[in-house]
């Protein structure tokens, strides 16, 4: 066996092998289309080179004649299987072309088929050539002559591959991917090859043949690439595999939310309608007792021994009577009343409502109002009520006195509006509960835990939402947003 043989059988085994392994990945992943063809072009380049082993090794013309018609024979199918791999590499939308040139080398097998073999190769014509690899290797080439048909098919090839050349530059300059800069290098070698081969066989100087060579080239070239781009949409599937994921705690984040919603709103309904059927039935005696007791201390005088229960009877009357119109406002699906006004000038009218008791509680409100609001749909006094309860408790938190800042300001799509106090703050595991019916952190008698939860229930009234930021020890802020 000559010693050129070598490094031709360990091509043909590595391409022979790459072409099964591909083969077989493309019928385990038929959506990858260019596996198909680059398969059936790694066979065909390991077939050449297993007929290049036979022509290297041959003694004779007539053996060599047979395996010169194989080689040329398999060029037409590697060159098919080539303009088919790139036409879905470079992302073609027709496969026109590769049917033209499928039809081109079918019509050259035919009639080099049927025609005299003086128009393909024969043994009468023989072209035996002694060459040598820079005087390190010598060989001699038994071949023939090759015909005017074979000589139409190896000139076909070379314009082939120069317009593949020409092909894979433009797409290059489109995609500007740089992994295709070696495919382009790999069709120059092989283009050069091929040419290189022509003249040899034209006897024009004398080298070995290097077509096998530049075949390998190229299907390494390849099968870099398409390893690039299988990396390349493996890192893009674990990418949307990533945002997916993000995506699915945010839907769920989100569900949870809504549960969270929806089991606040099924509770407030429950102990609405608990709240306002006890409300209904103790609002008249309580009434009674309120009335009388107010009649009575009207008739006593202010030494008589009576006069200190009686006024304790009114003090707890008045303070039940504001649990149950509490109760009954919590209760009632009032028919809200909306009409396009001014925020600020709402929260203003709020603000004055309460100003004489911040006075007396030693408490300094500052209001800074945000320009250029839009009027939205509102219903004031239920706006109103919301400030007036937010400001109450902040004066709650704050027994010692201290600062309640209103800031109103336009965020994206709502006007937010905030009270911030800097009371004592409010715990983490209070501040779960603290829009539940009837919660709350004051002391016994001195809260109904009702504010917050009406304060809920208007806000989502106006498809709003309300929410609150505390630290124990520096104050709490509660956030409006209300849509414009």
């Amino acid at each position: 066996m000559h010693n050129l043989s070598v490094p031709l059988i360990v091509m043909a085994s590595v391409n022979f092998y790459v072409g099964m392994y591909y083969f077989f990945l493309y019928i385990k992943r038929p959506q990858v289309k260019e596996h198909l063809p680059f398969s059936f072009l790694c066979i065909c380049a390991g077939l050449y080179d297993v007929f290049s082993v036979g022509l290297y090794n041959s003694l004779s013309v007539d053996q060599g004649v047979i395996w010169q018609r194989l080689q040329i024979n398999t060029i037409g199918f590697i060159s098919v299987f080539f303009v088919w791999f790139i036409n879905l590499l470079t992302e073609q939308k027709s496969n026109r072309f590769v049917k033209i040139v499928a039809a081109c080398y079918a019509l050259i097998f035919i009639v080099s088929a049927l025609v005299s073999p003086e128009l393909s190769v024969t043994s009468s014509r023989p072209a035996i050539k002694h060459a040598g690899f820079f005087d390190i290797y010598k060989i001699t080439y038994y071949e023939c002559e090759i015909g005017l048909i074979y000589m139409i098919e190896t000139l076909f090839t070379a314009a082939l591959y120069l317009y593949l050349i020409i092909l894979t530059i433009q797409f290059h300059l489109k995609s500007k991917s740089r992994v295709f800069l070696i495919v382009i290098i790999s069709l120059f070698v092989f283009f050069f090859g091929v040419v290189n081969d022509i003249l040899v066989g034209l006897q024009v100087y004398s080298f070995i043949y290097v077509s096998e060579y530049a075949y390998f080239s190229i299907i390494m070239a390849m099968a870099y690439t398409l390893l690039d781009k299988f990396i390349g949409v493996q890192t893009a599937f674990e990418e949307l595999n990533t945002k997916l994921e993000l995506k699915v705690q945010e839907r769920t984040k989100e569900n949870e939310n809504l549960h969270d919603k929806l089991h606040q709103s099924e509770k407030m309904a429950a102990v609405g309608q608990l709240a306002g059927g006890v409300a209904h039935e103790i609002n008249n005696p309580m009434t009674i007792i309120l009335g009388y007791a107010q009649i009575v201390l009207k008739r006593v005088k202010a030494e008589d021994p009576v006069s200190k229960p009686l006024l304790a009877i009114e003090k707890e009357a008045i303070r039940c009577k504001k649990l149950i119109d509490n109760l009954l406002t919590f209760s009632r699906a009032s028919k809200m009343v909306k009409q396009s006004v001014s925020v600020n000038k709402a929260i203003k009218e709020a603000i004055a409502l309460i100003e004489v008791q911040t006075k007396i509680r030693n408490v300094e409100i500052v209001v800074t109002y945000g320009e250029n609001l839009p009027d939205t749909l509102i219903d004031v006094n239920q706006i109103q009520q919301i400030m007036i309860n937010l400001c109450n408790n902040a004066m709650d938190a704050m027994p010692e006195g201290g600062t309640i800042k209103v800031n109103t300001a336009q965020e994206d799509k709502f006007i937010k509006i905030t009270v911030a106090d800097t009371g004592m703050g409010i715990s983490e595991e209070n501040k779960k509960k603290l829009f539940e019916p009837f919660f709350t952190t004051k002391e016994v008698g001195k809260g109904t835990g009702l504010g917050l939860s009406i304060c809920y229930e208007i806000t989502k009234k106006h498809n709003g939402e309300i929410s609150v930021d505390s630290e124990l020890g520096k104050g709490t802020t509660f956030t409006i947003r209300l849509p414009k």
